[in-house]
């Protein structure tokens, strides 16, 4: 039954990314589908990239829930939503700021839509993030049913949607609203599946771990806004990668991180700082 149902998210996710290709194709023809692969590719490095780092702690969730741990495995959610959010945000701020200018570094001629295919998709990814560790948390409860037909469910559901929009004559880009909407939908219900299933404490999820998201975004947001205000070219592509990085990584140390966590980081630095001397202190010879 546990595979099955997991079967049954994949199938979902599988049928979402093929029947989307399918129905813009259908729709917009050939060159609108290339745009929609693009913003697929794109899309798919940096949410890997997350992935990859997020999947360290999914053990660590199964085991200390399996052991009745679960203060444990709920600081663990909390800690792998938001520093998987901040991790995906440091290579994902550059391009969502300066989305035109890579597609015309990458691309000799740029499909018509692929720059707003490409950040919807990122910002879609970027919640997808936020939910992934809630997925083995319930899983490791072994109550996965209500879970994977409702995640399921809305991963279809964006196909019929999309379609009904693309009939009523909405543009082509009206898929990735779609999605977005259906990444914040997915991401509230299962927060409220965590606390009906496992009378998980919400509200902590969203004071340590929304919460700090979002001063982290609302921080950042103003560049957006700049950008605009400078030509665009390779210069300002280079300043703005790096003064958004540097904003970033100050406002995830003051807004996204606690006393604790702030704490945590002064200590790694001073050990490292104190190794560095070790090893640059030159031996004495007797």
């Amino acid at each position: 039954g546990f595979t099955g149902w997991n079967s049954i998210e994949v199938a979902a996710i599988v049928g979402e990314n093929q029947g989307s290709a399918i129905i813009i194709n259908r729709f917009f023809g050939t060159i609108l589908n290339a745009s929609f692969g693009i913003a697929n590719q794109v899309n798919s490095i940096i949410r890997s990239f997350a992935q990859c780092l997020g999947q360290a702690v999914v053990p660590q969730i199964t085991k200390s829930y399996s052991s009745g741990d679960k203060k444990r495995a709920s600081n663990l959610i909390i800690l792998s939503s938001k520093y998987s959010f901040f991790l995906m945000a440091l290579p994902m701020l550059p391009i969502l700021l300066e989305t035109d200018f890579v597609l015309n570094i990458w691309l000799k001629e740029v499909p018509k839509y692929t720059n707003i295919f490409v950040q919807a998709m990122l910002i879609r990814s970027i919640i997808f993030i936020i939910d992934y560790a809630i997925g083995p948390y319930i899983d490791a409860s072994g109550k996965i049913k209500y879970f994977k037909m409702t995640s399921s469910g809305l991963t279809l559901l964006c196909i019929p949607c999309a379609y009904f929009g693309f009939k009523s004559g909405y543009p082509p880009y009206i898929i990735t609203y779609i999605y977005f909407c259906s990444a914040i939908i997915t991401l509230i219900i299962d927060i409220v599946l965590m606390k009906i299933i496992l009378n998980y404490n919400i509200f902590e999820f969203f004071k340590k771990s929304i919460f700090r998201i979002i001063l982290v975004c609302l921080s950042i947001t103003p560049l957006f806004f700049i950008i605009n205000l400078f030509p665009s070219g390779f210069l300002r592509f280079v300043i703005f990668s790096i003064v958004s990085e540097i904003v970033l990584v100050v406002s995830i140390y003051y807004l996204g991180m606690d006393y604790i966590e702030r704490k945590s980081i002064k200590n790694y630095i001073n050990k490292a700082k104190g190794k560095l001397r070790k090893v640059n202190v030159p031996a004495t010879i007797n």
